[in-house]
């Protein structure tokens, strides 16, 4: 890892690593079989946006980005909606989308620079943290 971002192993990487090794970190990741059966959920769920070509580069990335290609195709009003129905037979007819889900959408649009640390981190905690509205 080179500033907080992901970098593909290359023999450039490496030859950068010898001559300042002072600005590499190497993280390992404790890897168990909750964390693969949720890597295949998502595998699954998004397999239509998966570039083969990207599945080469790293564990994480091609999932990344196959989630940012799949927010991009969803239609504006999906992506911009504030309000859910809720039902006609009801006094509320409209429920605001919580402000955790919106941040969880907003993080899907970009494609962020540390892939491990978004998938197995950052994307829960935007849908932990409790919502205002």
């Amino acid at each position: 890892m080179c500033s907080g971002t992901e970098t593909k192993i290359t023999p450039d990487l490496l030859n950068s690593i010898n001559e300042n090794p002072a600005s590499y970190s190497v993280i390992l990741e404790d890897w168990n079989e909750e964390k693969a059966e949720y890597m295949a959920e998502l595998e699954n769920i998004f397999e239509q946006y998966i570039n083969q070509n990207e599945k080469a580069y790293n564990t994480f990335t091609y999932l990344v980005l196959a989630m940012n290609r799949w927010c991009m195709a969803l239609p504006k009003y999906a992506k911009e909606m504030t309000d859910t129905y809720v039902g006609g037979n009801r006094n509320e007819k409209f429920r605001p989308i919580s402000q955790s889900k919106k941040r969880f959408i907003a993080s899907l649009r970009q494609i962020d620079n540390n892939p491990r640390e978004y998938l197995l981190k950052s994307s829960f905690s935007s849908l932990d943290r409790k919502s205002s509205v």
